[in-house]
C-alpha cells in the first residue's frame, strides 16, 4: 500500500494522533493482504523519522523518489499514441 500523505497539524502533535492514524492504515493493509506500507519522509523531518524508526519502519536509503510531471509527462504520454 502506498501512503500518499499523513499530516497532523502542529497544535495536535505529541498526542499520539499520527501513531493512531498509521495504526489504522496498518490495519487496512493487513486486512487487504498488502505486503507492507510504503511512504516517503523528507530528510529534515527528524521527529517523523524518529517516530517511524520507533515503529520499526525500514529506511531504504538506496531508493530515490521519482516524479514525472507537466511537459515531461505530456511528452512521454504522446509516445503511447
Amino acid at each position: 500500500m502506498f501512503l500518499e500523505d499523513l499530516f497532523v497539524r502542529q497544535h495536535f502533535r505529541g498526542r499520539g494522533i499520527g501513531k493512531g492514524l498509521l495504526a489504522a492504515v496498518a490495519r487496512i493493509a493487513v486486512d487487504e493482504h498488502c505486503y507492507g506500507i510504503h511512504w516517503e519522509v523528507l530528510d529534515w523531518n527528524e521527529k517523523a523519522i524518529e517516530l517511524y524508526k520507533h515503529l520499526g519502519a525500514i529506511f531504504r536509503d538506496q531508493w530515490r523518489p521519482v516524479l514525472l510531471t507537466d511537459d515531461a509527462l505530456r511528452r512521454l504520454a504522446e509516445k503511447a499514441r
